[in-house]
Formats: C-alpha cells, structure tokens, sequence
C-alpha cells in the first residue's frame, strides 16, 4: 500500500511524532518507504515506492508529489535531475 496524508493550518508541539504515526499505515503491507516533513503549522507524509516519492519543504511552502511525475519541458526536467522534482 502507498499514498498521502497531511494536513495544513493547525499548529502543534509534536507534529513530527504526529505525521509518523498518521504515515504508518500507508506502509504497513508493502514496507513502503516513508518519506515526510512537518512545520509549526502542518505536515506531509508520502508512502511510495523508489522514485515514486517526490517532498521539498523551503521557505514555509511544502511541496509532496505522489506516482511517476516527470517534467516535460527539457530545461525543467535537467534541473530536476540536479535538485529533485518537488
């Protein structure tokens, strides 16, 4: 099993123990790697096979992409190669 899960706009103390707790059942058949971020105010979890899994947290945005996403335009996709998709 894989997938997303998060939330955004509601502050608190452990939100890293929080989204880990929420992120295990999203591997708990196929052992998934989990892959997440948290902040003051939300967090993400993204639960996929290699290369499947795309998280970037940068001045206060957070970016999750889940399944094959690639870029199209040539330029994008050389920059992806060097600093992730996400």
């Amino acid at each position: 099993m894989s997938g997303l899960c998060g939330w955004i706009g509601q502050p608190g103390a452990d939100n890293r123990a929080l989204i880990a707790a929420m992120a295990a059942p999203l591997a708990r058949f196929d052992g998934s790697p989990v892959t997440a971020e948290a902040g003051e105010r939300g967090a993400v979890a993204v639960a996929a096979g290699a290369g499947l899994t795309h998280v970037l947290r940068r001045d206060g945005i957070t970016v999750a992409l889940w399944g094959p996403a690639r870029a199209r335009d040539g330029l994008m996709a050389q920059q992806a190669a060097g600093e992730g998709l996400a």
